[in-house]
Order: structure tokens, then C-alpha cells, then sequence
């Protein structure tokens, strides 16, 4: 007796679906490993032990930023395939976050979205270029801000008492005003120095007539 086609049918269609999907999750899982060696790289310069080109670590720090979720799941990664990187790696994973990554680890687990966001802000004011060369006692203001909100958060999982929402959101409110300032008087002056361009660049209409 020969086998009910239909069923036949559904088994190869089955069976398709499981390969496409073998198919996808080792797509998926090389573009999780290009990823996460794209950080390994970001954390790398940020140590004493490896130095890249400047520009490779501009370009990192401008594409990716802070993202201490993402760079806990990478020293992560490269411990279960005992990469030769992972000390180097915890070292620039501290130097960019201020944090030992085994504290890291117990912090951020337990972390509102709040503390992480600011941790992750500290880190871009100094990371990034995009802060690097203007008003920097703002900045370091800003900096101050963002240490004070973990801090004011860390004490109260020290002494067992509930989230501090409300000091934690005033501070996050101060940080907001500073930065909205920030980047006004960055506005500024950047259409201050492309006016002064603008002029340098216009020729000298009496010189270039001829006129004596």
C-alpha cells in the first residue's frame, strides 16, 4: 500500500521549515559573533594592553556608544569560548563604565532602566566625540549627576529600603536641563564659527574689481 501523499507532503514541508529555520539561526548567530567582536574591539581600546588606530576607535564609539547590557553579554561571551581577550576586556569594561565587571554583573541585573540609562550616559560624555571639545565644566557636571543617581540608588539596596524614585528623579531632571543647555550653547557656536567661515570666504569685492 502506498503512502498517503498528502501526508508525505506535509512531512517534506516540515522538514523545509526546519532546515530554513537551522538556516537562520546560524545566520543569526554569525551576525550575534560579528556583533559582539565589534565590541570586544571597543572594549579592547579602552585598556592600557591594546591600542588600535584613533580613528577605528572614533568610528566604534560614534556607530555604538555606551551600552553596558550589551558589553556584560560580551565579556560574557568571550568567558564561555575562553577567548585570550577576557582580561583585557574586564579592564576596558571598567575603564568605559567605571564598574569591575563581576560588580557590574550583580548591579545590572537588578537595575531599573533608569540607572542603566545613566550609566550608560556617563560613559558617552566621555566616550564620545560628540562631547569632547566644548563647555566641558557642564560635562563634568552632567558626569557628576550620573554617578550621584547609581550612588543614591546603590545605598538604598545597602541599607533594604524601596527604589528612591523621587531623588533619583530630580536628578535625572537636573541632567536633562544641563544637557538641553549643553547643546544650545554647542548650536551656538556652531553657527557662530560658520558665520566667521562664511565671511573669511567672501572675497574682497573692492580687491577684485581692479579698481585703484
Amino acid at each position: 500500500m502506498i503512502g498517503n501523499p498528502g501526508g508525505l507532503s506535509l512531512f517534506q514541508m516540515m522538514e523545509d521549515m526546519k532546515r530554513d529555520l537551522d538556516e537562520q539561526k546560524k545566520i543569526n548567530e554569525a551576525l550575534k559573533t560579528d556583533k559582539f567582536r565589534d565590541r570586544v574591539i571597543e572594549l579592547l581600546n579602552h585598556t592600557q594592553v591594546h591600542h588600535f588606530q584613533k580613528d577605528r576607535q572614533d568610528r566604534n564609539a560614534r556607530i555604538h556608544g555606551a551600552n553596558i547590557q550589551l558589553d556584560l553579554d560580551v565579556v560574557d561571551w568571550l568567558q564561555k569560548y575562553d577567548e585570550p581577550e577576557v582580561a583585557a576586556a574586564k579592564q576596558g569594561f571598567q575603564a568605559m563604565y567605571g564598574l569591575p565587571f563581576e560588580e557590574a554583573c550583580s548591579l545590572i541585573s537588578k537595575a531599573p532602566t533608569e540607572i542603566t540609562e545613566s550609566i550608560n550616559k556617563k560613559s558617552n560624555l566621555s566616550l564620545l566625540n560628540y562631547y569632547s571639545s566644548h563647555r566641558s565644566q557642564e560635562i563634568w557636571e552632567m558626569e557628576q549627576i550620573c554617578t550621584e543617581i547609581l550612588d543614591v540608588w546603590r545605598d538604598s539596596i545597602r541599607h533594604g529600603a524601596g527604589y528612591p524614585k523621587d531623588a533619583i528623579q530630580v536628578k535625572r531632571s537636573e541632567y536633562e536641563r544641563l544637557h538641553k543647555m549643553w547643546e544650545e550653547a554647542k548650536r551656538r557656536t556652531g553657527r557662530n564659527k560658520k558665520r566667521k567661515l562664511d565671511v573669511e570666504d567672501t572675497p574682497d569685492l573692492d580687491a577684485s574689481s581692479g579698481e585703484v
